[in-house]
């Protein structure tokens, strides 16, 4: 029953990539569907890894791991990023799109490449299908990027490997393969643009995002304090206490960012954000 519900999923994955590239087809399109088959394969051995207690990373244990769909799901978003602001004619969103494909493939690539190392005995068959996805996408990427690109792409993928050993190994079995790459992808392309945004900040601006990297270093470090304690006398094994932690993770991180973010800027954030949101022409969309 649970491999049909698997294999269901797959299908509906597949129908979705292929579905996104009717309109379109070119090179990051073969590259997303031998993305989507290898991940189909190497989401069987993160499935059995975790069965055996046997994945290097504290993944927590589930039916099924979520490789495949969130294998796609930034490739998706970077290709169709680049295909609206390519018919927009807005060229730098497009290569940001292409940049965002690109990232979502190397580490969705990343990802599977572990569950094919760590896997007793090497699976061949999968290795085989790991290493023809992993040549396209790669042959894709030296004929559609330029060097600077590369560079982000790599770095992204080194924030990436990082957040995986800190927080996987501080927070273990929070993430189920899928899900870490979802979330820790997601927050280091973040974290990667608020790194190249500091390092060229103009002085005087006031644009909160110029010193959102000092504000979320200062509060990740403080809430690591609170929480230190937190997690000491706090049991999360019911819904009860996860709603508490949560709600005490999202009244912390307010209350220690927003000071910080007041008093660097000069203005209230909460309005700065409605104003950034609703009143201006400038606020970045897909």
């Amino acid at each position: 029953m649970l491999n049909q519900a698997v294999l269901v999923e797959s299908l509906i994955v597949l129908a979705v990539v292929v579905w996104v590239h009717v309109g379109v087809w070119d090179r990051f399109s073969w590259c997303a569907l031998a993305l989507a088959i290898q991940a189909f394969y190497a989401q069987f051995k993160w499935d059995r890894l975790l069965r055996l207690g046997g994945a290097v990373f504290q993944f927590r244990a589930a039916a099924n791991s979520g490789l495949l769909p969130a294998s796609m799901v930034i490739p998706l978003l970077g290709i169709m990023l680049k295909e609206r602001c390519r018919a927009a004619g807005i060229v730098y969103f497009e290569r940001l799109g292409v940049v965002v494909a690109s990232t979502g493939m190397l580490v969705a690539l990343f990802l599977s490449v572990i569950a094919v190392g760590v896997t007793k005995p090497v699976p061949t068959n999968t290795c085989i299908v790991t290493g023809v996805a992993g040549s396209i996408v790669i042959y894709t990427m030296k004929h559609s990027l330029t060097v600077a690109e590369v560079i982000e792409v790599l770095e992204v993928l080194l924030i990436f490997v990082y957040l995986s050993m800190i927080l996987l190994y501080l927070l273990p079995r929070c993430f189920t393969p899928g899900e870490a790459l979802l979330v820790l992808g997601g927050i280091s392309f973040v974290l990667n643009q608020l790194i190249k945004r500091s390092l060229n900040v103009v002085e005087g601006r006031g644009d909160p995002i110029d010193f959102f990297l000092l504000v979320a270093v200062v509060g990740v470090v403080l809430l690591g304090l609170f929480f230190t304690v937190l997690f000491m006398f706090m049991d999360s094994c019911t819904w009860i206490s996860s709603m508490f932690f949560h709600t005490m993770t999202a009244v912390l991180g307010l209350g220690v960012i927003m000071p910080w973010l007041y008093r660097l800027i000069q203005r209230n954030p909460l309005f700065w954000l409605l104003h950034f949101l609703f009143q201006t022409w400038t606020r970045i969309y897909l």
